[in-house]
């Protein structure tokens, strides 16, 4: 069985699951048969504390192998986790089993997407905060935004030509441009390949009765009433958190700002490694 000849490691909430699809689109890549295999950060006790729940479809090398055999015939093959990115352990990991591998990590404004991380949060059951709760919060919504000694574990692991940093900004207004550039970074045929880069991946949403969602979303229904519930009152469920599903609220200024203090020095620190231009980040719209 082949080893992947790339990884998206990063970074959550950051389009990884859009990338994830339009390169599975190109006739020429093929993708583990599950997005999140997360094999590389099995072993960090960190990452198996704060995300109790977390799949691991793969905890042997045998089966994390064995998730590419559907695609095994495909020039290129790769695999998206974007817990890599968090995790101490995984950039050691990758360097150990996959040392040729190319290593893709996407970049978000760490703002928009903390208080992305907090919607998601929300949508997951927990309660909703107010504005100084979330810029006081200790939760991974907040503490998952600092990326510069994140980005350093690559950059101190894998050469230069063995990374591509892609700025969600990018991916969001030139869309083939960031593709035809991973194309070209993965080594493929057809670089002007273009996939459906109209369809929205992974869009977020917020419920319209907290309490009712909390509910839903809940250790008792989740894990202990839902399993033994028949099919179609499963499917009840979910249509339940679908029609309680609406539009997420725009971020507040005082969040807004809370958070533009608490990364401002770190985004600098990102633009100095990754040579961009990175102030409008700290810019409000």
């Amino acid at each position: 069985m082949r080893k992947p000849d790339f990884i998206i490691a990063g970074v959550a909430k950051a389009g990884t699951t859009s990338l994830y699809n339009y390169l599975g689109e190109h006739p020429d890549i093929g993708l583990s048969h599950k997005k999140e295999l997360n094999y590389f950060a099995y072993e960090d006790p960190y990452i198996r504390q704060q995300w109790a729940h977390l799949p691991f479809p793969a905890t042997s090398w045998e089966q994390y192998l064995a998730s590419f055999s559907n695609v095994d015939d495909a020039p290129v093959i790769g695999e998206a986790s974007p817990i890599y990115f968090e995790s101490e352990v995984a950039p050691h990991a990758i360097r150990e089993r996959l040392p040729d591998a190319k290593i893709i990590i996407s970049l978000r404004n760490p703002i928009e997407r903390a208080y992305s991380g907090y919607l998601m949060h929300v949508r997951g059951g927990e309660p909703q905060l107010t504005d100084e709760q979330i810029l006081e919060s200790a939760e991974h919504f907040i503490t998952g935004g600092y990326y510069s000694e994140k980005l350093k574990r690559y950059l101190n692991l894998f050469p230069s030509d063995q990374l591509e940093i892609v700025l969600f900004d990018d991916l969001k207004q030139q869309p083939k441009q960031v593709m035809k550039q991973l194309f070209v970074f993965l080594g493929v045929a057809d670089t002007n390949f273009e996939p459906a880069l109209s369809e929205r991946h992974n869009k977020g949403s917020y419920p319209r009765i907290n309490a009712l969602n909390a509910f839903l979303k809940s250790e008792l229904v989740q894990h202990r009433l839902a399993p033994a519930m028949p099919a179609w009152v499963r499917r009840y469920g979910n249509t339940l958190v679908r029609i309680n599903s609406g539009d997420a609220p725009p971020m507040s200024d005082t969040v807004r700002h809370g958070l533009q203090e608490l990364y401002r020095n770190d985004i600098r620190t990102v633009a100095e490694i990754i040579g961009r231009d990175l102030s409008h980040w700290v810019q409000t719209p």
